[in-house]
């Protein structure tokens, strides 16, 4: 992605065990300037996930997690993912794909 711009991925929960609890999710390791909003938190089936970086946010590759903690058990999962924020204008993230059990679950690039 690029300094100044957003991008949006879309987390799909998949249930397994009859697991049926609703999600907290959070996003952490962003760059310095660049910020992560979900658009339904906590999520039952889906989320979207929007990162924004400022024009300020420095060039480089971080690695970030994002965290699922079910609402009633505690029960946590994370998954990690690799951004890259280009100095050159229109670079995104790559695609990122990732199982969570028992909180199953995609993390896919919507561009």
């Amino acid at each position: 992605m690029s300094p100044g711009r957003s991008t949006k991925f879309k987390l799909t929960i998949s249930r397994t065990g009859g697991f049926a609890e609703a999600i907290g999710l959070s996003v952490s390791g962003l760059p310095a300037g660049a910020s992560g909003s979900w658009n339904q938190n906590p999520a039952t089936n889906a989320s979207v996930l929007t990162v924004t970086a400022a024009s300020t946010t420095p060039a480089g590759s971080y690695t970030v997690t994002v965290s699922g903690t079910s609402t009633s058990t505690h029960v946590a999962h994370s998954v990690t993912a690799t951004l890259r924020v280009s100095a050159i204008a229109d670079q995104q993230w790559t695609d990122v794909e990732s199982t969570w059990r028992p909180l199953a679950g995609e993390l896919r690039h919507d561009d």
